[in-house]
């Protein structure tokens, strides 16, 4: 389990379906969570926290399937996950068909996992860094043009009219 400085651990009420039918996008899948690692991954100011860890399922005979790898991403998470534990995981499979999970819910604990504010807070700093990229762009090309023609950049005179905006 990721130590205490890096999440923190809460228990939520709430259950996940435990219906075991499959949705369009990954399905629900129950197993023990192996190899439960977390990480720090830092874009720009924004630091998104990763876990990681594998579900290993049996068939009715007992033979392992082969395992699930999940994934869950988000600025902070509540609840808790450790090696051994019984989980349900429902996700969508991203590429590499590792299944991008949003909630998981403890079984051996009964706490629901989630991962908290990654969509919203990406797209502001998404848009924010693209508006701050066309302004740094459009001042360049206003300083380039003034230096190839020899032009000083100024605000724009008042006309015999007193108007700023040229008219007549």
């Amino acid at each position: 389990m990721p130590s205490a400085g890096i999440h923190d651990a809460l228990t939520l009420s709430g259950d996940m379906s435990s219906s075991g039918e499959a949705d369009n996008s990954g399905g629900v899948h129950s197993g023990v969570a192996r190899a439960v690692q977390a990480r720090t991954e830092e874009a720009g100011e924004l630091s998104v926290l990763v876990w990681t860890f594998r579900v290993e399922q049996y068939d009715s005979s007992g033979n392992r399937l082969p395992p699930i790898p999940v994934e869950l991403r988000g600025t902070s998470f509540e609840g808790a996950i450790s090696d051994g534990d019984e989980v349900e995981v429902q996700g969508r499979w991203s590429k590499g068909r590792t299944l991008r999970a949003k909630r998981v819910v403890n079984l051996t604990t009964g706490a629901a996992v989630e991962a908290r504010g990654t969509g919203k807070l990406a797209v502001v700093f998404a848009v924010m860094f693209v508006l701050t990229l066309v302004a740094g762009v459009a001042i360049f090309v206003i300083v380039a043009y003034a230096a190839v023609t020899g032009q000083a950049i100024a605000p724009p005179a008042p006309n015999a009219t007193g108007s700023w905006h040229g008219g007549r």
